[in-house]
């Protein structure tokens, strides 16, 4: 979820507000996710130090319960705030048409590239597989530090915080230098050839970790200077920027993390849709604005349907398909084209600068706003 910078001055100031509770809403956006990279950052020092070997051991029962919980929903959620509105399609033309048309295409192109009397008639090009995935994990940099800045507004606006100009450039430059790192530590990890070579030399991944470490104390000198302007910081806005240097650090020292950074982007970005969610029913319901069974059990079984279908886009066309030799198939090359059209659409319609989504988001809130 990414916001534009949001100009407190323009709004009305909303003491205490919350997208769930103040509580939820620290353990979602990153206080959980904290405690759980500490651990495995502890746990990665201890062995570096000790001499003891890395433990590479995951419960994949565990982790595929995890994803179906938290992080295949989270995709399908968006589809619901994209498509649920006719109107959506001429406001997000490129989210809902373009950027999707132009993906299918590319996997269509795939397929028809990809069968031969060699391999099974659902495996795809796996050069255009390739590419489709590498512009997936390098995009998904300015996804994770896109949805850090959303909360960090989302949440200066609801305790009330005015950040001042430059310390909005430091924060958002100190995310920029994060997708650097992210697009560097990727990189690295890929053959070498003439358009990846110029980012694998061995000085540019220490240039990335100095900018992402100098970006880090900048930051925390700005958080140290609004606590001494404002005597106070709400934990939210101060918890979900170091959330996402916690993810990257743990990277470093375990780049088979990757999967709890996941899981963790996930669960900061579902109480946000279940709040679009909750106060839609408020507003079909106006005079039973409370939270009673029934909504709850409503919300419910839109969490279930969202694990069904993410069951069915990123698991069942695989299952079905059975073992190709871990070679990429149509099922895999569609998952892939999710991702990126979740990206996509969730930096369109998530802007606080748009009035539709701040009411959609804080109407369960008194006074909303107040335009000067």
């Amino acid at each position: 979820m990414s916001f534009r910078t949001l100009k407190l001055g323009r709004y009305t100031h909303l003491s205490q507000g919350a997208i769930t509770t103040p509580v939820a809403d620290l353990l979602c956006v990153g206080g959980i996710s904290i405690v759980v990279m500490v651990v495995i950052s502890s746990i990665s020092l201890w062995n570096f130090t000790t001499g003891n070997p890395p433990q590479d051991k995951i419960n994949f029962i565990d982790l595929f319960v995890l994803q179906t919980l938290i992080n295949w929903p989270h995709f399908v959620v968006s589809y619901k705030l994209l498509y649920a509105k006719r109107d959506n399609l001429t406001s997000y033309p490129m989210a809902t048409l373009g950027v999707p048309g132009v993906l299918l295409l590319v996997c269509l192109t795939s397929l028809f590239y990809g069968t031969n009397a060699d391999v099974p008639a659902y495996v795809v090009n796996q050069q255009m597989a390739y590419v489709l995935w590498l512009i997936a994990a390098l995009y998904l940099a300015w996804h994770y530090t896109g949805q850090t800045w959303g909360m960090i507004a989302t949440f200066s606006h609801l305790s009330g915080l005015a950040l001042r100009p430059w310390e909005r450039h430091v924060l958002r430059n100190g995310l920029r230098a994060l997708i650097f790192w992210h697009v560097i530590w990727g990189v690295e990890t890929l053959p070498k050839n003439a358009f990846t070579a110029p980012l694998q030399a061995d000085y540019i991944m220490y240039l990335a970790n100095a900018l992402a470490i100098c970006a880090f104390v900048a930051g925390l000198y700005v958080f140290v200077r609004i606590f001494a302007r404002q005597g106070r910081i709400d934990a939210r806005v101060l918890v979900p920027w170091l959330t996402v240097y916690m993810w990257y650090f743990v990277l470093f020292l375990e780049p088979g993390a990757y999967m709890f950074v996941q899981l963790s982007h996930a669960l900061q970005y579902m109480i946000f849709p279940a709040r679009v969610e909750l106060n839609a029913m408020r507003a079909r319901n106006p005079d039973n604005p409370q939270l009673t069974p029934a909504k709850i059990g409503k919300l419910l079984t839109y969490y279930l349907i969202t694990i069904v279908c993410g069951l069915g886009i990123f698991y069942l066309p695989d299952l079905l398909i059975g073992n190709t030799n871990g070679l990429m198939t149509i099922g895999g090359m569609l998952a892939l084209a999710v991702n990126i059209h979740h990206y996509y659409t969730d930096s369109a319609i998530w802007k606080l600068q748009n009035r539709e989504v701040r009411q959609r988001l804080f109407s369960h809130l008194p006074q909303v706003e107040t335009c000067r």
